[in-house]
């Protein structure tokens, strides 16, 4: 084997390892991830809920719609008397918990 020969396949090689070594370092690094739960998860769909009569002096507490549309994500109701329902879901604040 001459000389040039044995430095290109050197030379492969080392590119080689590089190469893995690369891409075992970024199968390493952490991607964080948020769960996401399925509406049957949490919620059973043979027990639905109608609500009906006069509301009057509530606060919603809800997230707007990026695109402008008139809709949002709920995150709380809360009464006169200081009393608070969450509506669950990703919304932050909306599990009962502090969002910060």
């Amino acid at each position: 084997m001459n000389l040039k020969h044995k430095e290109g396949c050197q030379m492969r090689m080392t590119i080689a390892i590089i190469g893995m070594a690369i891409v075992a370092g970024l199968l390493l690094v952490p991607v964080p991830v948020s769960a996401h739960h399925a509406f049957s998860a949490a919620f059973d769909e043979n027990k639905p809920i109608n609500l009906q009569g006069k509301v009057s002096e509530i606060k919603v507490f809800a997230y707007q719609a990026k695109s402008g549309e008139s809709k949002c994500v709920g995150v709380f109701v809360e009464y006169l008397d200081g009393k608070k329902v969450f509506m669950g879901g990703s919304a932050p604040g909306a599990n009962g918990q502090s969002s910060k």
